[in-house]
């Protein structure tokens, strides 16, 4: 997975691979990627986010990351 137009992420490994998830909303959200799986601490890195007004979260697989 990388996001749109970029190819700096094309073969990273994301520190997310392998963790848990810690937090589950039904039918509306995952959150994973902490890597002490507390969901105080990240990465180290950031990365900017790509707005897209014309793209939408409207059938299954689609798949959205928040970079905070």
């Amino acid at each position: 997975i990388k996001p749109e137009g970029e190819s700096y992420y094309s073969g990273t490994k994301f520190f997310r691979e392998g963790k848990k998830f810690h937090r589950i909303v039904l039918n509306d959200l995952i959150q994973a990627g902490s890597p002490d799986e507390s969901a105080e601490t990240g990465p180290g890195y950031t990365f900017p986010n790509e707005i897209h007004p014309d793209l939408r979260h409207d059938r299954a697989g689609i798949l959205g990351i928040v970079g905070l």
